[in-house]
C-alpha cells in the first residue's frame, strides 16, 4: 500500500507500528452474535449494561460498569 492509496489507513497504520512495533493492526466489529454492528453511543453503553463487553473508551473516557467502578 502507497500513501496516495488511502492517506488515512496508511497514516493510522504508519503511527500504529511507530508506536508499537507492531506491522499490523486488527479492526473487529463491534457487535454480539447475530445482531446488527454497533453504531451509536447509546448501543455501546447498552452493550456494556447487557455485560456483552467489559468496558468502553471513549476518547479520553474509560467506562467502566458500575459493578467494576465500585470495587476499584
Amino acid at each position: 500500500m502507497q500513501r496516495e492509496d488511502n492517506y488515512l489507513y496508511y497514516d493510522i497504520l504508519t503511527e500504529f507500528k511507530k508506536l508499537t512495533s507492531l506491522p499490523v493492526l486488527v479492526n473487529t466489529s463491534f457487535n454480539a452474535h447475530e445482531e446488527p454492528i454497533i453504531n451509536t453511543p447509546k448501543e455501546a453503553f447498552q452493550s456494556l449494561l447487557d455485560d456483552r463487553i467489559d468496558f468502553l473508551i471513549f476518547e479520553d473516557f474509560l467506562v467502566l460498569p458500575k459493578k467494576v467502578a465500585n470495587s476499584l
